[in-house]
């Protein structure tokens, strides 16, 4: 660089002809009526498709035809333009509700906690887990894991019943009057209609947390 130009520019400057033309700023715009009526044609019924999933119904019709395809930057702009986008999904609110609870408790066996993960794989494969943690001792009471994504409810259900009979023995639930939460977030494996049944059934009291709040189940999100 000498005088903040590059020498391969100030080469092409040099060498350019009398009459040359910058294309960028002498560019013919290309008509986007067709494109807009071809994009209306596919999202008519669609009206949940954005500006890539549109571009790419125009680009399979086209391909079909032997026409050129479009960029999604054009798809873009003309969209738009003509009003077609998708409307920005409104900014949530951040929660001004204080975090000044404790998730820890001072006893063993008087709130567990659980969530679920996944764990990527070198083999390219995923692998999902879950499991019940005492919320004191911070012992890994029991534990699920099988390949693939997804968080049924069925693993947990059977987590919550190895954890009782480890922590209790075996047993139809906990003994009577024994206050334990369960604490977890809002999954659909922790709020199926099945798996709070269960845990009430093994006499535990099933607590989730707000919605978008990790910081109260901060022991099991760790």
């Amino acid at each position: 660089l000498a005088l903040g130009l590059a020498r391969s520019h100030v080469h092409d400057l040099l060498g350019r002809a009398d009459g040359w033309v910058d294309g960028r700023t002498q560019r013919t715009p290309v008509v986007d009526e067709q494109l807009v009526g071809e994009i209306r044609q596919h999202i008519t019924e669609l009206p949940s498709y954005g500006y890539r999933r549109a571009c790419a119904l125009v680009n399979r019709a086209r391909r079909a035809g032997g026409q050129a395809v479009v960029n999604p930057k054009r798809a873009y702009r003309v969209m738009k333009q003509h009003g077609l986008l998708l409307p920005r999904a409104p900014r949530r609110r951040a929660s001004s509700r204080p975090h000044d609870g404790k998730v820890a408790v001072a006893s063993s066996d008087l709130r567990w906690c659980s969530d679920g993960f996944e764990i990527k794989c070198d083999s390219g494969e995923t692998v999902t887990a879950t499991f019940a943690k005492d919320c004191c001792d911070r012992e890994i009471m029991a534990w699920r894991a099988w390949p693939g994504k997804g968080l049924p409810g069925e693993p947990v259900r059977e987590m919550l019943i190895e954890a009782v009979e480890k922590r209790f023995g075996s047993v139809e639930a906990i003994p009577a009057g024994h206050q334990l939460e369960f604490l977890t977030d809002n999954g659909g494996a922790y709020i199926a209609i099945d798996t709070r049944r269960i845990a009430r059934e093994l006499g535990l009291k099933p607590i989730n947390t707000p919605v978008c709040s990790p910081q109260s189940n901060g022991m099991a999100e760790s």
